[in-house]
């Protein structure tokens, strides 16, 4: 006898929710970039390097009691100046953890695209940068002369604002 056609649909449905039940398990504790002042969901939080209790973050401590962490950890003890140059990694607060602290990506732009530099980061050194300017047709800008999304045409007056290219990092948890 065949499956009636309601029951198709429906597991069909199913299984489609729990792909993405996978891939929301998958991003926990991965770094998600916004361009609002506040965060956008209940479950994230913001890459300042606060602690993150165990207690208040179950499924945090389901997946690094799993091991969905390797590779992301520095030990408990480490130094400042390994968290300064390993800004992406997780810390323990103790040698058998109560909860994480998160990356600290303050002030921090990472780099998502590129054979070169792919995953490291550099200074936040020209955020908030904005002006404009009266293009004649005749100067070094013209009407072909944008560059990747940070001019805008208004009227006779180009503007410029590097908050139109940089993101805040969050990370889900």
């Amino acid at each position: 006898m065949a499956m009636p056609p309601i029951m198709e649909k429906l597991l069909n449905l199913q299984k489609k929710v729990d792909e993405l039940e996978a891939w929301r398990y998958m991003r926990i504790g991965g770094v998600v970039d916004v361009t609002a002042p506040d965060l956008p969901l209940e479950n994230c939080m913001w890459a300042d390097g606060s602690l993150a209790l165990f207690d208040l973050w179950p499924e945090l401590k389901a997946k690094y009691e799993q091991g969905g962490f390797s590779g992301l950890l520095l030990p408990y003890n480490c130094s400042d100046a390994n968290k300064a140059a390993y800004p992406l990694k997780w810390v323990p607060d103790s040698a058998k953890p109560t909860g994480l602290f998160v990356p600290r990506l303050n002030g921090l732009f990472a780099r998502y695209c590129g054979e070169q530099g792919a995953g490291k980061y550099h200074r936040d050194e020209v955020r908030n940068i904005v002006g404009s300017f009266w293009n004649n047709k005749n100067g070094l800008f013209t009407d072909s002369g944008y560059a990747n999304g940070a001019m805008r045409r208004v009227q006779a007056t180009d503007s410029f604002s590097t908050t139109r290219i940089g993101t805040t990092a969050i990370l889900l948890a």
